[in-house]
């Protein structure tokens, strides 16, 4: 059986999404010929809550070596996981390498600094890489233009370290091609020796044994309850404005749906920072038609949530290359949703394809303010068609092919002709 070495400085207990990427990529390898080891930091050094519910999900034979990190400090000068634990998380791995015989190395980013690990461990074990794109490391961070701004240096720093990175890459692999196809266009050497795949999260059936424990009360009122789970991104803020103003707009028809946004905290632990709030405020909605739990929850909790909802909202942004994650909880949960989402988003096929819910599709800003009474109707077709929800065996039928057990077997042959390459 062949050794792949995973890098995540966040996994398992980890509250952080990013981590499930990893944790679902491990899960099935060993049935398709590969022995994973996961290279983490140890949790003792994560900010923020850990879930140690989660490690029942993981398969039993899984070995998980842990390192430590650089304090955080009273003026938390460094945060980035990634960062601090740099050094130590190196040292570890050309160990691993050199004395497992390891056969593969797969960097799922961010922290996006653990990607040059994968450079530095080929110069001197020459073994191969594969970078794992969850978010885009180069992209115009929200203030970046302002010149010499804390934004605008992140921004020129991702240009320069990400070509070092990926420049002997085997594998270049992302939730959505949106994430690393910029990568191939700014570094056009990469075509000739680096193999390309996109497949999302995806879902495992066997997360639902964490619900079970938590006996979540059941919606036997006439409203209509839809969740929100994770933080809002900066670039879905203008969105989530004209969503809250149609509601407004449009309250005496839509009172009974409720909108429940869950862990949406901008930090971790944030229970006091709401975007949310203030404007569902200025919009008369704010406990009538919309609610808000800022501190994030653990997964196996927002799990009962979700199983009492009536549907997953999901809102995107400007950007085509956003894929959420929450899509495949509603898969798991058998939920319908509801969804704003940027006209080339790769989701909205997937929803149609699935009969799984209604999409407001956004071309632009400019074209929002005349479709209000658009938005309120959707809503209500939503909910004459979609609650009660009647069509959730299709839905995981035809999400099957993206189930955990069906994207690591894709992965799996990625692996063996990336193995086979040479750079």
């Amino acid at each position: 059986m062949k050794k792949i070495l995973f890098i995540a400085p966040h996994f398992v207990p980890s509250h952080l999404t990013g981590m499930h990427r990893t944790r679902l990529l491990v899960k099935h390898l060993r049935s398709f010929g590969w022995d994973p080891i996961v290279l983490t930091v140890h949790e003792r050094h994560y900010e923020g809550k850990v879930d140690q519910s989660l490690t029942t999900l993981l398969d039993h034979h899984l070995r998980i070596e842990k390192v430590d990190a650089l304090p955080i400090g009273p003026f938390r000068i460094i945060g980035d996981l990634g960062l601090r634990s740099f050094v130590a998380l190196y040292r570890a791995a050309r160990k691993l390498i050199q004395q497992e015989q390891i056969d593969f190395l797969f960097i799922s980013v961010p922290s996006f600094y653990t990607a040059l690990l994968g450079r530095l461990l080929y110069h001197r074990t020459s073994i191969p890489y594969a970078i794992d794109y969850i978010d885009p490391w180069v992209h115009d961070f929200p203030g970046s233009d302002r010149l010499l701004s804390r934004a605008w240096w992140s921004t020129q720093l991702a240009r320069m370290l990400e070509p070092i990175a990926v420049r002997k890459a085997r594998l270049i692999t992302g939730v959505d091609n949106g994430y690393f196809q910029p990568v191939f266009d700014r570094n056009p050497n990469l075509k000739k020796s680096t193999y390309a795949e996109a497949f999302p999260y995806g879902w495992d059936q066997h997360d639902l044994q964490l619900v079970q424990s938590h006996h979540p009360p059941t919606n036997l009122s006439s409203t209509i309850k839809l969740i929100y789970a994770g933080a809002i991104l900066p670039r879905s803020y203008e969105l989530l404005e004209f969503f809250f103003s149609s509601l407004a707009q449009h309250k005496e028809n839509l009172r009974d749906f409720q909108f429940h946004f869950i862990g949406t905290g901008i930090a971790v632990n944030d229970d006091y920072t709401s975007l949310i709030e203030h404007s569902a405020k200025k919009w008369g909605l704010w406990n009538e038609i919309v609610f808000e739990k800022r501190t994030r929850i653990n997964y196996g909790a927002l799990l009962g949530e979700l199983s009492s909802a009536d549907g997953v909202f999901i809102i995107g942004g400007t950007e085509a290359h956003y894929t959420p994650s929450k899509l495949y909880n509603a898969v798991l949960m058998k939920k319908p949703v509801f969804a704003l989402l940027h006209h080339m988003s790769s989701t909205i096929d997937l929803i149609q394809k699935a009969n799984m819910g209604n999409v407001f599709v956004v071309r632009g800003a400019q074209e929002l303010p005349a479709r209000h009474h658009e938005l309120c109707n959707l809503l209500l077709q939503w909910k004459k068609e979609y609650v009660p929800f009647k069509h959730a065996d299709h839905m995981q039928s035809t999400f099957d092919h993206l189930s955990s057990f069906s994207i690591t077997k894709r992965l799996s042959a990625l692996l063996e002709k990336a193995l086979m390459q040479q750079n």
